[in-house]
């Protein structure tokens, strides 16, 4: 529920930030005849934006699987944000290069890398359906972000069995003890 209601709300957000930046390029350009700027939906086309809907979704997923992840192995707030702040890096950082980066002309093999990745997937998906029209492998990339997630939840959900969540806190503690 908590996944459905992030990826809902990246949906909205994102349809306001296209709205936003179409409203705002369509007011800075000179009223000449004969020059007008394409509305950026008309873009867009709908099955590109259905795979960039599905993938947020999926985003989320394994998101908030991670999330539940940390949450497990942490027995308090600060181990929480300890183990959190390196994986989130490593969610943020594949996405700044996504945002400066010409998703055109990467490399084949980082381009399917970062397809593969269910964090990275909407923001490469979302930049490239707005110049081109969606890859015939998306499909195959949506599978991936599936089973990622769904690799995720499993885990988590093996985690939460009450002796394996028991021992693993055990080990998670001891650990914390040896380095402080």
């Amino acid at each position: 529920a908590v996944a459905l209601l992030g990826s809902l709300a990246s949906i909205v957000g994102f349809i306001i930030y296209i709205l936003m930046f179409s409203s705002i390029l369509q007011s800075m350009t000179p009223t000449t005849e004969g020059f007008s700027i394409t509305p950026i939906f008309s873009l867009i086309n709908f099955k590109g934006m259905v795979y960039l809907i599905v993938s947020l979704v999926l985003s989320s997923f394994a998101m908030a699987a991670l999330g539940v992840t940390i949450g497990v192995l942490s027995s308090d707030v600060r181990i929480a944000s300890t183990i959190s702040s390196p994986v989130v890096m490593l969610v943020v950082l594949p996405g700044y290069y996504i945002m400066f980066a010409d998703v055109g002309k990467l490399n084949v093999t980082l381009k399917y890398l970062l397809y593969a990745i269910p964090f990275t997937q909407p923001m490469i998906m979302a930049k490239e359906i707005m110049f081109s029209s969606p890859e015939e492998l998306t499909i195959l990339w949506l599978v991936t972000s599936f089973m990622f997630s769904l690799v995720l939840i499993l885990l988590t959900s093996q985690l939460l069995r009450f002796e394996k969540l028991v021992r693993v806190q055990r080990f998670v503690s001891r650990l914390r003890r040896g380095y402080t």
